[in-house]
């Protein structure tokens, strides 16, 4: 990912340099790069397979049973995995922000560091990002199996924006959308600047409240699993 941050920043430059014009409008800059490091879905991608694999393979390889053997319960299981998941998302985020950040102000500068609104979208993004991360550590840890708790993890969030797009074409809501409210929605609309302070605190919301809702129907179902 961060090739691929380097190599948009290196087409960029060139851009630059041959219609200078034109990369002023993009309005190119460290902080722009910022905002915009985890805009698709490909850091969703990377951090959910990065998941499957913490969770899925102690079991794949039976080592969880020596886990449970030296006399841990599935409390601290299920929580001790959970922590390790976050703090690795936690890392590869700030990691893809940096170097985001730093490439976008050797290219084009730093741009506008005062603006506190960047940093408010970077933070929603965050709390987007690990909410979706939750949501995968809840399939993985109830599958347990890498192939299919990836696909799991890609499959879910489409099949359910599927589901609720058929609901606003059924509902017919003139202002309102459900759709809106499903994680799968957020990150696309908290890209840049432009989004609305409204929209920001809708998305922040709500992902705070999916995470222990997530959590929480994850470990009803992985506690009566058997080892």
């Amino acid at each position: 990912m961060i090739v691929l941050l380097l190599l948009s920043a290196a087409t960029a430059n060139a851009l630059k340099n041959a219609a200078g014009d034109l990369t002023a409008s993009l309005e190119l800059s460290g902080i722009s790069s910022l905002i915009g490091a985890v805009n698709n879905a490909s850091f969703i991608l990377v951090a959910s397979i990065f998941t499957t694999i913490t969770v899925c393979e102690d079991y794949e390889q039976q080592i969880v049973k020596n886990i449970f053997s030296r006399g841990y319960t599935r409390r601290q299981v299920y929580f001790g995995k959970l922590a390790a998941v976050l703090f690795g998302a936690t890392v590869l985020f700030v990691v893809v922000e940096a170097a985001a950040f730093l490439l976008g102000s050797a290219f084009f500068g730093m741009g506008d560091v005062g603006n506190l609104k960047a940093y408010a979208v970077v933070g929603v993004r965050y709390v987007i990002c690990m909410a979706n991360i939750v949501m995968c550590y809840a399939i993985s840890a109830v599958l347990r199996k890498n192939g299919s708790s990836i696909a799991a993890c890609i499959v879910v969030p489409m099949l359910v924006n599927v589901a609720l797009g058929m609901a606003d074409t059924f509902l017919r809501l003139k202002d309102y959308s459900v759709t809106q409210l499903w994680i799968s929605s957020f990150l696309e609309d908290v890209t840049s600047l432009a989004v609305k302070t409204s929209r920001m605190l809708t998305c922040l919301g709500a992902s705070i409240l999916y995470i222990p809702v997530f959590l929480f129907a994850g470990w009803v179902i992985f506690r009566k699993l058997e080892l």
